[in-house]
């Protein structure tokens, strides 16, 4: 409070108060407001999440339950086969989105595990065609073509990164190109920025994302549409995953687009330090699906679960493979302590009386060179690593793919063949 004092003449002399820096209380109040207008933003990111989760849980759970429903009254083969594919591409929407949660979960626990190694980012583009195959197949556009382009030799294409991590960018990359593009081509690659950095690139044809979009499709729950109108499905999380691989693998992920003449993601990684040997660019355009002959071979199954056994065996047995099951871990070392010719297993882990572990460690104690293949529903980081650095040969997830159990498959009687 300030007083003014005048002088004979009535005129002011001098003023007397306090005067008091109220610079922190404003810069104080301008933090307060913007956490206020961000807790508000994340409150209406979270609920537009939640109504579109409940969308997407219950749209393909309808299909999924109506089509069972009316699978089971028709005779007619051709009603059959078209309702059994509406069924198994509900199945896989939910996988998806159960997936993400998992994943998301891991992220904002601070769960998730890396294992930076060397590999071939030519090996990663090989897997890359068949899961662009793959994906296209099953979103039923037929106006898509795609292309794969390696640019250095397979010794020079070393980066620093975890298999897994990329593997599953590269997937969500891919289901995104197709999503957003109707028709035209989506191109996969990589190019050397120097001899320290690669950049690998997704390209597509598609939609395009509006330039004020492009920072934010990488936040979590964030996506370019939020009207209950939607074209495009999704639960706003596949981007803001890939960020948060990507960074935790020391690199960077951006977007260049234009709308209406689609977009290119780009990730950019660090390089093993050796001499690069280049070649000219080769485009590869793949069409073929994996397949593998186990016509002399006798795989065991070991799952508590009937209906898992079952479908197992019936994609083995189609394959030419001899198929033994077991329905937990004890029965599982019984028949291989009896039994010399069995060339893998395919193992649970959370089973009665033995569970997957205990009896991996014991068959490995009897025939160590029986490849031992996990296959476990517990998706999280921290589960798949116990079973990585426990005594299996590899690891699957449940539901399990046919083209991934192939190759994982593939590779363990590879590495049995060289010991």
């Amino acid at each position: 409070n300030a007083r003014i004092f005048s002088n004979s003449d009535d005129k002011p002399n001098h003023i007397d108060g306090a005067i008091r820096d109220i610079t922190e209380r404003k810069t104080n109040e301008k933090i307060i407001i913007k956490a206020k207008e961000k807790a508000e933003e994340d409150n209406r990111l979270k609920s537009i999440f939640l109504t579109n989760l409940s969308n997407e849980l219950r749209t393909p759970l309808n299909g999924i339950l109506g089509f069972t429903h009316l699978i089971t009254g028709t005779d007619d083969k051709q009603q059959i086969v078209d309702f059994a594919k509406i069924i198994n591409k509900g199945g896989n929407q939910l996988l998806t989105i159960i997936e993400d949660l998992f994943i998301v979960s891991s992220i904002l626990s601070e769960n998730i595990i890396k294992k930076i190694t060397e590999i071939r980012i030519n090996n990663l583009l090989d897997k890359a065609r068949f899961i662009i195959n793959d994906e296209i197949l099953k979103s039923d556009k037929t106006g898509l073509t795609f292309s794969v382009f390696k640019r250095v030799t397979d010794e020079s294409s070393l980066v620093m990164a975890d298999i897994d991590m990329f593997g599953e960018i590269i997937r969500k990359l891919i289901r995104n190109a197709i999503k957003f593009t109707n028709s035209g081509e989506i191109e996969i690659g990589y190019f050397l920025e120097d001899k320290n950095k690669i950049i690998f690139y997704v390209k597509d044809t598609g939609i395009g994302i509006p330039g004020e979009k492009q920072v934010l499709i990488f936040d979590l729950f964030s996506q370019i549409e939020e009207s209950t109108n939607r074209e495009f499905g999704g639960i706003g999380t596949g981007l803001a995953i890939c960020k948060s691989f990507i960074e935790k693998m020391n690199g960077t992920i951006w977007v260049e687009s234009q709308p209406g003449k689609g977009s290119t993601f780009n990730i950019k990684l660090p390089l093993v330090d050796k001499q690069m040997e280049k070649q000219s660019p080769s485009i590869i355009n793949y069409k073929d699906e994996l397949k593998i002959d186990l016509s002399n071979k006798t795989i065991l199954v070991v799952d508590s679960v009937d209906a898992n056994s079952l479908y197992l065996d019936s994609i083995l047995k189609d394959m030419g493979s001899k198929v033994i099951s077991a329905q937990n871990g004890q029965v599982a070392l019984d028949i291989v302590t009896k039994i010399k010719t069995i060339d893998l297993i395919l193992m649970d882990l959370n089973m009665p009386v033995m569970d997957g572990y205990e009896s991996t460690k014991l068959i490995k104690k009897i025939r160590p060179d029986i490849p031992v293949i996990a296959q476990t529903a517990y998706a999280l980081p921290d589960n798949i690593e116990k079973a990585y650095n426990s005594v299996y040969d590899a690891v699957i997830k449940k539901p399990i793919i046919i083209d991934e159990l192939i190759t994982t498959m593939k590779e363990c009687f590879t590495k049995a063949g060289n010991r």
